[in-house]
C-alpha cells in the first residue's frame, strides 16, 4: 500500500505537536534544577503528589508516542522494502503501543486491517527460518471449521472435527497431503483447540490457517508458547464455506531447510 507525503508529513507533524509542549514542561523542570536537586526536593516533601505524578504521565505519554512512531516506521519501512532491523524487538514494542499506532493509522486515514496485515507478514518473516527447519513430523496444521461444507457430516470430538473423506469441500484433500508429510492435523472450532492440542502435542512449528484477526491471534499464541508458527489467510472470510488456497497451503506445509 502507498501513502502519499503530505500523509506522512501530517502524522509526523501531529506528533510534534503533541510532543513539543511535554518536553517543553519537562525540559523547564529538569533544567531549572537538575536530576539530584529535583530528586532531593521531591525526597524532601517540596512537590506535592499531583506535580509528580504530572512529570510521570507527561514522561510516560512522550515515550509511548515515540516508541508508537517508531514502531509504524519500521513497519512501513517492512512494508516497502521487506527489510526491518531488531524485528522482535519491533513486534515487542508493537505489541504494547498497538492502540496508538492504530490511532495514528486512523488520522492518516488507514484502517486498523493494514496494522494486522504487516504484522502477520513480519511474524511469518521471523518465523520461517526455524520453521523451515523443523522436521514435517515435528509440525501441526490447524485449519477452522469454517472451511468445510455447510453439510459436512464430519463428527466433533476433543481434538477439533473428524474429516471423513465425503469429498464435498478440499479439507481431505489438504488433509491427506499433510498426513504423507507427517504432519499432525487439526480442525479446529476455536483458539482453546488449538493450545490444547499444542500443549498436549508440542509441536515445535505449526501452520494455522484463517481469517485476519484469527491469524493475528494465532500467531502471537504460538509465539507465546515457543513455537515457530507460519500463518495463511483465507482467501474470503465468514463462518460459513469460507474459501482458501490449496496450493498456497501446499507450498506453505513443504517448506524446508
Amino acid at each position: 500500500m502507498e501513502y502519499p507525503t503530505n500523509k506522512l508529513n501530517m502524522v509526523f507533524e501531529f506528533a510534534e505537536n503533541l510532543i513539543q509542549p511535554l518536553f517543553i514542561v519537562l525540559k523547564r523542570m529538569y533544567c531549572r534544577l537538575g536530576w539530584l536537586e529535583m530528586l532531593e526536593e521531591i525526597l524532601s516533601g517540596g512537590w506535592s503528589i499531583s506535580i509528580i505524578l504530572g512529570i510521570i504521565v507527561l514522561t510516560l505519554t512522550a515515550i509511548t508516542v515515540f516508541t508508537a512512531l517508531f514502531v509504524l516506521a519500521s513497519l512501513l519501512i517492512f512494508n516497502w522494502k521487506g527489510k526491518i532491523i531488531f524485528p522482535r524487538i519491533v513486534l515487542t514494542l508493537a505489541g504494547a503501543t498497538e492502540s496508538v499506532v492504530e490511532s495514528i493509522l486512523a488520522f492518516m486515514g488507514v484502517g486498523s486491517e493494514w496494522l494486522v496485515k504487516v504484522l502477520i507478514r513480519l511474524r511469518n518473516t521471523v518465523g520461517i527460518r526455524n520453521f523451515k527447519k523443523t522436521e514435517f513430523t515435528d509440525r501441526a496444521i490447524f485449519v477452522p471449521q469454517c472451511i468445510r461444507h455447510k453439510d459436512c457430516p464430519a463428527a466433533s470430538g476433543y481434538e477439533g472435527l473428524h474429516c471423513v473423506s465425503c469429498g464435498r469441500c478440499s479439507v481431505a484433500e489438504l488433509k491427506k497431503d499433510a498426513d504423507k508429510l507427517g504432519y499432525k492435523f487439526f480442525i479446529a472450532p476455536g483458539s482453546s483447540l488449538v493450545k490444547r492440542m499444542t500443549k498436549k502435542y508440542s509441536p515445535h512449528a505449526a501452520i494455522g490457517l484463517g481469517c485476519l484477526f484469527e491469524i493475528k491471534e494465532f500467531l502471537e499464541l504460538m509465539s507465546k508458547m515457543k513455537v515457530d508458527a507460519q500463518g495463511v489467510l483465507l482467501e474470503t472470510s465468514g463462518c460459513v464455506e469460507t474459501t482458501y488456497s490449496l496450493e498456497k497451503m501446499r507450498r506453505t506445509m513443504r517448506q524446508h531447510a
